[in-house]
């Protein structure tokens, strides 16, 4: 390559001498103009010729020529690497939406398990946290209280009993390793948090007659859960699906669910609006689950923001509150 660059400089392709690259991006950029530049003149093939004949014989250049010759787009190869990427492997909703986002950050985050620091995380660990307490709140819960609406009168109590689970789960978090200032901003802001979400609770049992039931629902995971994987076929081979479903919601009778999922705060664009783009599959991977994998009717999904004591969500047509 190097040897043909003098011969590409006197056509006229614009790239530097060898003698004048300092970076990276130079060496890149003059071996790419010698490799794939203007096609050489006949006079310059047997500079190519001489210039290629050790590289040739090293299989990862020759993928490189492949590719640029072809126009072949990047096939990984190498078998550590595709480890990663075993059939098997299953997959959660969380991990298709980053796909579909970035596939980059998926490759980051979900196969190198790449983390970031707790400073750049601290709404994504509150979250953690708040989602801890609801599920170990519910599962301690009588079954006769889930179902009466009175028990959600003393809401001084049920707050009490929230505190306490927020104190053992901080006591298990990453927050525990942080100053004693920050960790009193947390535990403020997450406090307010439950007081919002006691407010919110209280008003929805009273309006719906849906009956708190599953939580942390898993499936595909042989480990915690008897249900099976979501499996959807492809032309490539069967998908399959694992999943938690923070919290699931029965009608009398325990034919029919509500689908809910805690997100800590609101997102900037609408759930429909996300839907009519294909980026929100969390709601709908649930709804399929549940039809397939428990054999219920589901009259709606939605997401309950934890912080603001909203919701959003996608129900039946003749669901009504």
């Amino acid at each position: 390559c190097v040897a043909a660059l003098p011969l590409l400089q006197s056509q006229g392709s614009g790239v530097a001498a060898p003698s004048e690259w300092e970076t990276g991006e130079e060496v890149s950029s003059g071996l790419a103009a010698a490799l794939f530049g203007t096609p050489p003149s006949e006079n310059l093939w047997p500079v190519y010729r001489a210039a290629l004949e050790e590289w040739k014989k090293k299989e990862p250049f020759l993928e490189v020529l492949r590719a640029g010759r072809q126009g072949e787009a990047a096939v990984l190869r190498d078998p550590e690497a595709k480890k990663f990427f075993q059939s098997d492997r299953s997959f959660s909703a969380t991990k298709l939406e980053t796909y579909t986002i970035c596939a980059f950050k998926y490759f980051s985050a979900k196969v190198l398990n790449l983390k970031e620091p707790v400073e750049g995380r601290e709404a994504l660990e509150m979250g953690n946290i708040l989602h801890h307490v609801l599920d170990e709140f519910y599962k301690e819960m009588a079954e006769k209280d889930r179902a009466d609406l009175s028990f959600w009168e003393d809401k001084a109590k049920i707050r009490v009993r929230f505190l306490e689970k927020l104190k053992q789960c901080v006591a298990k978090s990453p927050f525990k390793h942080q100053p004693l200032y920050r960790q009193r901003i947390y535990w403020d802001s997450m406090a307010e948090v439950l007081d919002l979400f006691v407010e919110q609770e209280a008003e929805f049992r009273r309006a719906r007659p849906l009956v708190p039931t599953h939580f942390e629902l898993s499936f595909g995971d042989k480990a915690s859960s008897p249900l099976d994987y979501l499996k959807i076929p492809s032309p490539r081979g069967e998908v399959r699906i694992e999943g938690k479903i923070d919290r699931v919601d029965l009608m009398p009778g325990g034919k029919e669910a509500l689908v809910i999922d805690y997100k800590l705060s609101k997102r900037s664009e609408p759930l429909r609006e996300k839907l009519a783009k294909g980026l929100e599959l969390q709601l709908p991977i649930y709804i399929l689950a549940m039809k397939r994998l428990l054999g219920v009717e589901v009259i709606g999904a939605e997401l309950r923001f934890l912080k603001d004591a909203g919701k959003e969500g996608i129900y039946r047509k003749d669901y009504k509150e």
